[in-house]
């Protein structure tokens, strides 16, 4: 899937798997890095993305990445994460995963 965000976004090439249903998309800033923040739906599976540009974050490791994100108020302290460095440049970190249709 194509986030379909304003031609000027430095966002406007971030593409996830089709099947994913993103239920919200805004541009925003955790400290001072650019970020695109998505809620998201995908087989069962829910899950909150901050999606960064690579570059800005390049001299961050996996660690001190988690470390950015555990800090937002939007991150649940004891929420598991998957980062995921993409071949268009960006830096996805998936966090609150939650699991709707379980028992």
């Amino acid at each position: 899937m194509v986030i379909k965000q304003d031609s000027q976004s430095i966002f406007a090439n971030v593409q996830l798997d089709p099947k994913i249903q993103i239920q919200r998309s805004v541009e925003s800033k955790v400290d001072s890095y650019s970020v695109l923040y998505q809620s998201w739906h995908w087989n069962n599976i829910g899950a909150e993305n901050f999606i960064f540009v690579g570059e800005e974050v390049a001299h961050l490791d996996d660690e001190n990445l988690e470390i950015l994100v555990r800090s937002s108020s939007l991150c649940r302290r004891r929420s598991e994460l998957a980062i995921r460095h993409d071949s268009k440049g960006f830096v996805i970190v998936s966090f609150n995963f939650f699991f709707p249709d379980l028992p």
